[in-house]
Order: C-alpha cells, then sequence, then structure tokens
C-alpha cells in the first residue's frame, strides 16, 4: 500500500480513514459473528 504523503488531499485522507475503519470492523464482524446484521432484517428495511 503507499503511504499517504504531505501533499495529499484531505478528502484522500478522510477516505482512506473511513476504508481502513470499515475494512477492520468487517474484520473483527468475521471473528465475531454476533456482530453481524441478520439477512431477513436488512432484506425487511430494504424492501421498496
Amino acid at each position: 500500500m503507499i503511504e499517504p504523503n504531505e501533499s495529499e488531499q484531505p478528502a484522500q485522507r478522510d477516505y482512506d480513514d473511513w476504508k481502513r475503519t470499515k475494512i477492520e470492523r468487517g474484520m473483527a464482524q468475521a471473528c465475531d459473528r454476533s456482530m453481524v446484521i441478520p439477512i431477513e432484517q436488512v432484506l425487511r428495511e430494504l424492501a421498496v
């Protein structure tokens, strides 16, 4: 992975931070399945 440098845009740093957090949460969910939202709930909430 390319390390951020001083001239990097703030929006890109924010996105990179958001992406890293999202991946870390996903990895934690993979270890603790009780953190995952049940598919039935997801489908119910997304129903058109």
